[in-house]
């Protein structure tokens, strides 16, 4: 699912990969919480070596989305004024940190950020921790019991992430009742020029 998603992001998108629980097993408690790394710094994304470094990714040890979170905002530069990240877990909180906590700190600070949590194969109160993390963030939580439900909810969570022309194309409305398609000639960043159909 992670790799149809990545196929479908817009080239020059800028994207960033931490993993967490993939280097040491949970029998070493000290070093699984610790266990988080910056696969790709964010910068415009390289499908081909994002790829391939997912599919090497194995599921090991422990759950530290608190300190994963932390890491994943200051991953973004200055220059990046608008900051989401997107947790993909299987699981909650397994290294004692308080995830909601620290995304209402991040946001508290004045940052721009977001947070969104898909959730695979989670129901009943981790659920509802995982709900409480995305809610703590100004974000949304997806749930899902297969691929199928996966990346429909990255799709969806990929979609309120990225800038907001990143379409060539877009609709463009005047009032509720009136709507043309337009066609984007030339966007930078805060500047947008636009077709607009007589």
């Amino acid at each position: 699912s992670l790799l149809t998603l990545l196929d479908g992001i817009p080239d020059g998108t800028r994207v960033g990969l931490r993993a967490y629980g993939h280097r040491h097993s949970t029998s070493d408690r000290p070093k699984s919480c610790q266990d988080i790394e910056l696969l790709f710094p964010i910068a415009p994304i390289d499908k081909p070596a994002m790829k391939k470094r997912v599919q090497e990714l194995a599921c090991k040890g422990l759950t530290p989305i608190a300190a994963s979170i932390e890491q994943a905002a200051a991953d973004f530069s200055s220059g990046d004024v608008k900051r989401t990240i997107i947790v993909l877990t299987d699981g909650i909180e397994t290294c004692e940190g308080d995830p909601a906590g620290v995304a209402r700190r991040l946001r508290a600070s004045g940052l721009d950020l977001t947070v969104h949590v898909v959730g695979f194969g989670i129901d009943g109160k981790d659920r509802d921790s995982l709900v409480g993390i995305a809610a703590a963030g100004g974000g949304k939580y997806w749930g899902a019991s297969g691929a199928k439900d996966l990346l429909s909810g990255l799709k969806e969570a990929v979609k309120l992430a990225l800038p907001r022309f990143a379409a060539k194309k877009l609709w463009w409305w005047f009032n509720p009742h009136l709507s043309c398609e337009v066609e984007v000639i030339e966007d930078k960043g805060d500047l947008l020029r636009v077709k607009i159909p007589e």
